[in-house]
């Protein structure tokens, strides 16, 4: 009220879009009305107002048909059917237009000529907006090949479901499944529900041929034949044709302006602007847009601001009369345009064409080199995810190009490779998701945005942590039934979470950080002045530091003291001046919430965008082990040069020391021992010294010589569990030297009783070996110590005579010939914990398929009912399945469940065949996309592609350290 104190500083306030406000009175305080986010306002109905005719002549029959059977409570599809030019997208195109009263039209017209229109990554990523804004919700973010579908198929249903409550039918219009490209086999039919739900109906048109694709399921309506309507021929359409083909053949009669511009529409299927036909030609825009002008609507269609044939006939009858010969300076002016901004690093401005149309124009024309390059091209893949927003489109493009290197009968191996890194590259980068953003999108009211962020992330446990999180959320909303709906899909997982949280942290025993002292004790004085909440000695602290990855936590520590304190502003400069990618989108998500808190929810969305966009963004640095891997491949290459630089350009101590440690096992096996023993010098870190120089000593032959200097790193190496580890693989050197005395002194010097049985065992088992078997039995004082030496000598009497029925079976299991599978079935069932004996499993599941009963073997391995283990005696019968047949075995593999276990599986296979079969096992282990199974058998089928490999590695990793 005018006057009253009592509202001084009230005001009203609406962000977002809303579809009624009602002022409620005089209220204290202000208010804030915010819709639930982003909604979508799909602008694909423009483009079907293109398709379609300005007035619709001679179909009222057809149309009064399709009212009926929308209203109806028959046959819920409904296919019209006809040849080239009988006027079905003039039909289907006014009907999407003008549907009956309480009938909403979702559609998609499938335009082979107009590149991103023309497969079912365009349908469903079309249809998922339409059906997004129909029931008012955000786009899902973050779709990929993996959750693409089923986010479609969940949309599709949930607005069925929605036109039934308000009264309507829900109709989904598909015209020209004829023109399907069906990348890979993949069609748009056989992603149309056979069933669709709550009432809604599926109308689709094509031609007669080709027939229906071959992945539709054998009972989908689209193979029962009453769902065809022929669709007569229209009089109007055939004038238009008349009109087209006249135009076109004076087209290609005509001046050299109008050749050129067709030729190059032609060339390139569509897609193209009015500015990039002027930059192909040389001509001015006007002079282009003018020549398009005079015949646009017959010969040629604009959809926005491309260009295409009007008729997906007419795109053929123009390649048909331009000839090959013209065709191919056409297309050659298309790559060297491509190639002229591929030499500029893909700069801003890049023409949407060659991003997206492009591609499309490549696999068409069976160009696969071309293709390859450009699926492997990062700068590239950067700026398609500026134009689309995030990096499903690149990974469509890679595995697009996969399927057709996997299906070549000689593939490009080193490409196929390439292609399997780049797409892990690409997936990773959704594992750099901040933790609390899907939550931070919850207290924005965007829920289902939150739903979908956290399903995207990868690791299970990661997924679990974040669905959790947001099941919390969406709780404190007093949204009970959604939250517990999320909080019950989240729960097969909390487990791994459990697991996760409670494992050893860097800092506990079995792990170390590999920090300066000296930035660590600075960055815990920093964290201690935050949490004190002295914000401004914490900052003045803070700018002491390096700007490296260890420092990052205290600067997005920074950001969240200075938020609690209300300093969003400098918060925010703070946070954009994190240079490392993935702190500063956790830096950014940090401030959502305080954001939103204080008012500002449009800032607080801009700020979880771009959280989202950095992490998409981001370059992915490979995980230490991955680059170990990769040298270790190199090294056994031959390529012992790159493999070193490699782990030099590791910038964390403890990594580039691990890595070279790697290094030198490798090397002095290989038998450079000089170059082994150079490279061990080296190592900092008095841990991975030690085990390095052990290396080196065991194949010079002479460990004893080298014991000296290991016992004297011993000392020098600061916690107790990894001296013992040093210890434990002392002694084993030492026994496998024949030094049995000096072996067990330094076991028994061993404090960690896990280390201690270790070397003893492998003491007690080298010592049976000599057939002294009252000294193994005085070394042999634990169960498993005692399997070993029964099996070392082959005797059944002492593997019966092992106490402990796990390791009895371990022992059996060893003793093939000696020993009946009924004994050794008959042993496992005394093993009494679940755990041991699932484990136990694997051995018996060899021993029996060691025997020759293949099939027996088989048959005990998939009884196992633990599926995880289950895989893995799989994977272990199949290089013993290989000794029967490599195709067995290869089927074997294939059958796996498990995708990791099924790449190595097969991976095991690699050494036993050669050429072309051990190389198309390769291509088989990556289309598992688990290139990384591929490291240690590439060297003994392409050395070359090895060193590859880890030159790209390197190449990369000295880019992002720039």
């Amino acid at each position: 009220m005018p006057g009253d104190e009592s509202t001084a500083g009230a005001h009203n306030e609406v962000t977002g879009s809303a579809d009624a406000i009602v002022q409620a009175g005089s209220i204290r305080g202000g208010v804030h009305l915010t819709a639930r986010g982003p909604l979508v306002r799909s602008a694909y109905l423009e483009q079907v107002a293109r398709i379609a005719p300005e007035e619709l002549r001679d179909r009222g029959a057809e149309l009064a048909e399709l009212a009926s059977w929308c209203s109806g409570d028959g046959e819920p599809y409904r296919w019209l059917r006809a040849p080239a030019w009988a006027g079905k997208s003039a039909l289907m195109s006014w009907f999407a237009l003008h549907p009956p009263e309480g009938v909403r039209v979702v559609s998609f017209f499938v335009t082979a000529r107009l590149s991103g229109q023309s497969d079912k990554t365009a349908f469903a990523e079309v249809v998922i907006e339409q059906l997004a804004e129909l029931l008012r919700e955000p786009l899902p973010p973050l779709l990929t090949d993996a959750t693409r579908d089923a986010h479609l198929l969940g949309l599709l249903g949930r607005a069925a479901a929605a036109c039934r409550e308000r009264g309507e039918r829900l109709v989904l219009l598909v015209d020209g499944l004829d023109e399907d490209r069906r990348p890979g086999g993949h069609s748009i039919a056989a992603l149309l529900p056979r069933v669709p739900v709550a009432g809604s109906r599926v109308l689709v048109s094509g031609r007669p041929d080709p027939p229906v694709p071959a992945d539709v399921p054998a009972r989908h309506p689209l193979r029962d034949p009453g769902v065809v309507r022929e669709l007569s021929r229209s009089t109007h359409a055939a004038v238009a044709r008349a009109d087209a083909e006249r135009e076109l053949a004076h087209l290609l009669r005509g001046d050299e302006t109008g050749q050129e511009l067709l030729g190059l529409v032609a060339a390139a299927g569509g897609g193209v602007t009015a500015a990039d036909l002027a930059e192909l030609s040389g001509r001015p825009v006007w002079e282009v847009e003018e020549q398009l002008g005079a015949v646009t609507g017959r010969t040629f269609s604009r959809r926005g601001r491309v260009y295409l044939m009007a008729h997906e006939q007419l795109q053929q009858d123009a390649v048909r009369m331009l000839g090959g010969a013209r065709l191919a300076g056409f297309r050659r002016r298309l790559h060297e345009w491509a190639d002229a901004h591929r030499d500029r690093g893909w700069p801003a401005g890049t023409p949407e064409y060659l991003l997206v149309g492009y591609f499309r124009l490549l696999r068409e024309t069976g160009e696969v080199a071309r293709l390859t390059r450009c699926a492997l091209d990062r700068a590239r893949h950067a700026r398609l995810a500026d134009l689309t927003g995030g990096d499903s489109a690149a990974l469509t493009e890679v595995a697009a190009a996969q399927e057709v290197l996997h299906g070549q009968a000689d593939p490009d191996l080193l490409a196929v490779v390439r292609l399997g890194i780049h797409r892990d590259e690409l997936v990773n980068r959704n594992v750099l998701v901040p933790a609390g953003l899907p939550e931070a999108w919850v207290r924005l009211g965007q829920v289902a945005r939150a739903e979908a962020l956290a399903w995207s992330l990868p690791d299970p446990a990661q997924r679990a942590r974040a669905l959790l999180a947001v099941s919390r959320a969406v709780a404190a909303t007093g949204d009970a039934a959604r939250a517990e709906a999320i909080g019950r899909v989240a729960h097969p997982w909390e487990r791994s979470v459990r697991r996760v949280s409670e494992e050893p942290s860097p800092g506990g025993r079995r792990t170390y950080s590999g920090a300066r002292r000296t930035s660590r004790s600075r960055v815990d004085e920093v964290l201690e002045a935050l949490k004190r909440g002295d914000v401004e000695l914490g900052a003045r602290l803070a700018m002491t530091l390096p700007r490296g990855r260890r420092e990052s936590v205290v600067w997005v520590a920074l950001v969240r003291a200075l938020a609690r304190k209300g300093r969003l502003s400098r918060a925010e400069v703070v946070a954009r001046g994190i240079k490392r990618s993935v702190s500063r989108a956790e830096a950014l998500t940090a401030l959502v919430v305080p954001l939103a808190d204080a008012g500002d929810t449009a800032r607080a969305e801009a700020l979880a965008t771009e959280a989202e966009r950095v992490v998409r963004l981001a370059d992915v640095l490979p995980e230490p082990e991955v680059v170990t891997g990769v040298l270790v491949a190199a090294a056994s290459a031959g390529d012992v040069g790159t493999a070193e630089a490699l782990a030099r350009s590791l910038a964390d101590s403890r990594q580039r020391d691990r890595a070279l440690a790697g290094l030198v096992g490798v090397v002095a096996r290989g038998g450079d021992v000089g170059r082994a023993d150079a490279v061990a010098a080296t190592v900092e870190d008095p841990h991975l010294r030690a085990l390095a120089v052990l290396a080196v000593g065991r194949a010079r032959g002479d460990v004893g010589r080298c014991s000296d200097e290991v016992r004297a790193l011993v000392g020098a190496v600061r916690h107790a569990y990894e001296r013992d580890e040093v210890r434990a693989a002392l002694s084993a050197a030492l026994a496998d030297g024949g030094d049995f005395d000096g072996a067990e002194r330094v076991a028994r010097a061993v404090g960690n009783p896990e280390w201690r049985g270790r070397a003893l065992v492998h003491l007690a088992g080298a010592v049976a070996a000599t057939g002294d078997l009252d000294r193994a039995d005085a070394v042999a004082t634990g169960d498993q110590a005692l399997a070993v030496v029964a099996r070392v000598v082959g005797d059944p009497v002492r593997a019966r005579a092992v106490p402990d029925p796990r390791w009895r079976v371990h022992a059996l299991a060893g003793l093939v010939g000696a020993v009946s599978v009924d004994e050794l079935v008959a042993a496992l069932g005394e093993v009494g914990y679940t755990a041991q004996r699932v484990q136990a499993s694997r051995e018996v599941a060899v021993a029996i398929a060691a025997r020759g009963e293949v099939e027996r073997a088989e048959r005990f391995a998939r009884s196992i009912a633990v599926p995880s283990w289950r895989a893995r005696a799989l994977a272990d019968l199949v290089p013993v399945v290989a000794r029967t047949g490599l195709d067995r075995a290869r089927a074997l593999a294939g059958a796996i469940d498990d995708p990791g276990v099924r790449a190595r599986a097969l991976a095991s296979l690699v050494p036993l065949c050669a050429g072309v079969e051990a190389e198309r096992l390769v291509v088989a282990v990556v289309a598992e996309h688990e290139w990384r199974a591929v490291l240690p058998v590439l060297p003994g089928v392409r050395p070359d592609i090895a060193s590859a490999v880890a030159r790209d590695l390197l190449a990369v990793l000295r880019e992002r350290a720039v």
